[in-house]
């Protein structure tokens, strides 16, 4: 990872696979990110930048390599092997730590699991755990899964709403049918009533 490719991280911002940490966070938060990245599409967290996007730094980040390494190891459950770079850039040091997706998921925080929704950590659901655990049994990736049964109920939405226009159509046919129809009934009375 070149000093190049962290500037474009650091300008796109935080988002799904991007997380900013101005100061090394608690334990159990470096755990939450760790594993809300595992669980799905894997990032990249970068400590030493600050809100707005500012490169802030710290002073330890060898020290902090080394906690953030027993923390995946000791607390993330499964482990799960990530990447940790020091990069030094503006003469301050940054640490990117760089999660994989994994391939087993799902992994668990304190006995806690998470999942990345756009830039947050969001706490994952029993059932979608146990469904995370079926496809990882499956052999199948889970993403790509999900992004599967995300696109099967895009088209069967899509399906619906085209049944639903159709039928909407029909309602307006009917209606011109019956509006006809009492047009037709009233002229043909005022005819009889004339003739």
């Amino acid at each position: 990872m070149d000093e190049e490719f962290i500037y474009k991280l650091i300008q796109n911002g935080e988002s799904e696979t991007v997380e900013f940490k101005s100061r090394v966070p608690s334990d159990s938060i470096v755990a939450a990110n760790i594993v809300s990245f595992a669980n799905t599409k894997g990032g990249n967290i970068l400590i030493g930048i600050g809100d707005k996007k500012k490169i802030i730094g710290i002073s330890n980040a060898t020290e902090v390599s080394k906690k953030i390494e027993r923390i995946s190891r000791d607390i993330v459950d499964p482990p799960i092997s990530i990447d940790l770079k020091i990069q030094k850039i503006n003469a301050k040091e940054i640490l990117i730590v760089t999660i994989p997706q994994s391939k087993n998921p799902p992994h668990f925080a304190q006995g806690r699991a998470f999942h990345r929704f756009v830039s947050n950590n969001q706490l994952l659901t029993s059932k979608f755990i146990t469904h995370l655990t079926d496809v990882a049994k499956s052999g199948l990736n889970p993403m790509r899964n999900i992004e599967a049964q995300l696109s099967i109920l895009i088209n069967t939405n899509e399906d619906l709403n085209k049944k639903i226009e159709e039928a909407n159509s029909w309602k307006i046919k009917l209606k011109d049918i019956m509006i006809g129809a009492i047009i037709g009934a009233i002229i043909s009375q005022i005819l009889i009533r004339i003739l």
